[in-house]
């Protein structure tokens, strides 16, 4: 829920266990006004950052509306506090934090009373699990569909999260804002700051232990934007059902469902017989990928492998489209000659490597070649061929020897060769593609 979710949870839970409450005014009205002032503390000892100041408004806007007309709309207020926020700012309506905030206020607002009449508990701290439990039931129904289509992720245990990691950040927080208000106070401010700083690892241990654990992520996820205003169509029809229940509902919910399955189960069908070449506009770092259906082949330098910064920005996602979770490393350096690696017919040499790949031949330039080595392509006849790390001085050399259908020049090269290899394959008549002036090459069969 935006940047700073301890913080807002003490008077979310406020807001909504006491919402029709009409005794003890005056202390409401100092509590609001105390929480305003604590919110606004942070976001001027935070720096005053975009995300924070967008939920100082946004909370700040919703406790004043409550405690001014008690017969007010938390809906009406809500929309009141984005209005406010775009009118200064339009271009936040794209922001994700922007939008993650007010789908879990909104979450919280129309969700939440539902579940928490599905059980009464008895017992004080029962009555404070149970609250954290609805509150991240409701948000986390209102913000899945778009997380998906953003982060492609979905955090399985987002719940336990939540039961350990939300009391303790709160207790934090409020320790270190007493910290800086208390600090000055001999015993108690050492006191203070001690229970901070052991509150934090704490919960930095909590959470930590939470993402060691299995199948704590659901990864690979990959939603287009049409999906997600289907998902969000079942998720509001089927609350609608459920509360005024309407049949015409429960058949808009079905039928929104059964368009969206429909969509996911077509896209998985194409994805299956898809067959495509693709190589990354990676800065000096050679790859190729050879996608087959839902697997994927690379031929990449070392230094690629999953879970590198470099595969994380801009692969994975890529991937992730393609219905692919995690790629396959061909390993090209054990041995010399020729493999068969699943759909793929590999000759590995010392400086080339030719790929035999959905009926296509592939000539992979790998590191220099030698006059041997002109001789050994002699007559080969390629579809595709990828030029790395300056591997011919000439193209006319390599045009003597091969018959190239296309030129690939890789982000390897230096700017200055890449540019001299442009002009002679002008000259030569070669189709050729620059990766690093035009972005990353794909070829579809």
């Amino acid at each position: 829920m935006d940047a700073f979710p301890a913080l807002v949870w003490l008077p979310m839970l406020w807001f909504k266990r006491n919402k029709h409450n009409t005794h003890k005014k005056l202390q409401k009205a100092l509590f609001v006004l105390a929480m305003i002032g604590l919110l606004f503390f942070y976001a001027l000892l935070t720096g005053l950052s975009s995300s924070i100041m967008r939920a100082v408004v946004m909370f700040s806007t919703l406790l004043l509306g409550q405690w001014w007309n008690k017969r007010s709309s938390s809906y009406n207020i809500l929309a009141f506090s984005a209005f406010l926020l775009l009118l200064y700012e339009p271009f936040w309506i794209l922001s994700v934090g922007f939008q993650l905030s007010y789908l879990a206020v909104f979450g919280i607002f129309y969700v939440q009373p539902k579940i928490d009449r599905l059980f009464s508990p008895r017992w004080w701290v029962s009555k404070q699990i149970w609250s954290i439990i609805t509150i991240t039931i409701a948000a986390q129904i209102a913000t899945t569909p778009i997380c998906l289509f953003y982060f492609h992720q979905f955090p399985n245990y987002f719940l336990l999260s939540n039961l350990l990691a939300l009391p303790t950040s709160t207790g934090v927080l409020y320790l270190v804002l007493a910290t800086l208000a208390f600090g000055w106070i001999p015993y108690v401010g050492e006191f203070l700051g001690w229970s901070a700083s052991y509150g934090i690892w704490f919960t930095n241990y909590l959470i930590f232990w939470i993402k060691k654990q299995p199948y704590q992520l659901t990864d690979g996820i990959w939603f287009e934007w049409w999906e997600v205003g289907l998902l969000y169509a079942a998720i509001v029809f089927g609350f609608m059902t459920w509360e005024l229940y309407k049949t015409r509902y429960w058949f808009l919910a079905f039928l929104s469902l059964a368009i969206f399955t429909g969509s996911r189960s077509w896209r998985y069908i194409i994805q299956n017989k898809q067959k495509m070449l693709v190589v990354y506009n990676l800065n000096a770092c050679n790859n190729l990928a050879m996608i087959d259906g839902h697997h994927a082949y690379f031929i990449a330098d070392s230094t690629l492998q999953t879970g590198d910064k470099n595969y994380n920005f801009n692969i994975k996602n890529h991937l992730f489209k393609q219905g692919i979770l995690k790629p396959l490393y061909l390993n090209t350096q054990v041995a010399e000659g020729a493999k068969r690696t699943h759909s793929i017919l590999l000759n590995a040499q010392k400086n080339y490597l030719i790929a035999y790949f959905a009926g296509k031949v592939c000539l992979i330039l790998k590191n220099k070649l030698s006059h041997a080595d002109l001789k050994t392509l002699n007559g080969l006849k390629v579809a595709y061929c990828f030029l790395q790390n300056r591997a011919v001085y000439r193209l006319k050399d390599l045009q003597e020897v091969v018959q190239v259908g296309k030129l690939i020049v890789c982000p390897s090269n230096p700017k200055s060769y890449t540019q001299r290899i442009k002009l002679e394959a002008e000259t030569l008549k070669i189709p050729a593609y620059i990766i690093a002036e035009q972005g990353a090459f794909v070829a579809k069969f």
